[in-house]
């Protein structure tokens, strides 16, 4: 990422498997912008719900309690423009398929090149107008 500044915004970060939400923040370390880190769809959900400042979510597919298909279904519900990440282990026809009804602004496979991952986190939040 360029030397820009994030402003009222925060990342949302639903990541179950242990290491991999820290493997994401390392890239937004430097950079002034919140970082939310959940280990659950429900408590994704809950965070979200409380938390008006939220610029982008960045989920699992497999996460305990509610999936990440069905919390970006729940949170498309509170949104139609925040961006959601859906990270998935596979890439199949069903996943596609699911993730396009559900309301996935975009899918990736895991695991994922963090300079690709840098790219779209930074493209996401131009969109948004939080990042200059």
């Amino acid at each position: 990422m360029t030397n820009g500044n994030f402003i009222k915004s925060s990342i949302l970060i639903a990541r179950e498997i242990p290491g991999e939400e820290n493997d994401l923040s390392v890239l937004l370390l430097n950079k002034s912008i919140k970082v939310i880190r959940v280990g659950s769809g429900n408590e994704a959900l809950r965070v979200f719900q409380t938390t008006p400042a939220v610029s982008l979510v960045m989920i699992n597919a497999e996460l305990p309690g509610l999936n990440g298909f069905y919390t970006t279904f729940e949170i498309r519900k509170l949104s139609s423009t925040v961006p959601v990440i859906l990270f998935v282990n596979y890439v199949n026809t069903d996943s596609m398929r699911l993730s396009i009804l559900v309301g996935c602004t975009r899918m990736l496979q895991n695991p994922v090149d963090p300079d690709e991952l840098d790219t779209i986190i930074e493209q996401y939040l131009i969109q948004r107008g939080v990042y200059t």
